[in-house]
């Protein structure tokens, strides 16, 4: 159980003045991932470590789609709530300096949970 946060604002939802907590295994997992992928690496002063690192590998002139590819596959499956990844697929626009990303990971009740991720990737 989490804080359950607005998908669309990453906002805390408040439901008559008390937070809502996420009810569900699907819900932790897609909370937890979207978190993680929104994370700079060395961006929480208290752990340096966590997130994803996006100045050292993927926000540089000499972008390889599948070393990018590599870092997010195993960001999201480094999660615990993670079993397996169900599909994977990603596009690196140069054009319009944009990185696509969809994918479904099985989690642990067995569900599904499918999650879409873009990232504007800058010169």
């Amino acid at each position: 159980m989490d804080i359950l946060l607005n998908r669309g604002t990453n906002d805390i939802v408040f439901t008559n003045g008390v937070s809502s907590v996420t009810r569900d295994q699907q819900t932790v997992v897609a909370q937890r991932l979207k978190i993680t992928l929104q994370t700079f690496l060395g961006e929480w002063f208290l752990n340096l470590d966590t997130g994803i690192p996006y100045f050292q590998q993927i926000l540089n002139k000499v972008r390889n789609k599948s070393s990018v590819d590599a870092v997010f596959q195993s960001a999201i499956l480094a999660d615990p709530g993670v079993l397996e990844m169900v599909s994977y697929s990603s596009t690196l626009d140069s054009a319009a300096r944009g990185f696509d990303l969809s994918f479904s990971v099985r989690v642990q009740n067995g569900s599904v949970v499918p999650l879409d991720f873009t990232l504007l990737v800058g010169e």
